[in-house]
């Protein structure tokens, strides 16, 4: 059977600051505008944290080249 790997989340290095509650509570990732998202990604306190919200900015980017819906 194969071990299971225990990976830390990648805002866990974020929690309990301002930036932490802005991102999880005054914005929806999936709704935001890419500015918002940039300059979310842009202050990020780590690298772990500035990939977690570039990969919501790739995600609105793909999703927005299929449906044709600006992002």
């Amino acid at each position: 059977m194969a071990d299971l790997i225990v990976v830390r989340h990648p805002l866990d290095s974020a929690a309990g600051t301002d930036w932490h509650i802005q991102f999880l509570d005054l914005i929806s990732p999936l709704s935001a505008t890419r500015s918002v998202l940039e300059e979310f990604r842009d202050s990020a306190p780590s690298d772990e944290t500035a990939a977690y919200v570039q990969a919501f900015i790739d995600v609105r980017t793909e999703i927005a080249a299929v449906t044709g819906i600006p992002f």
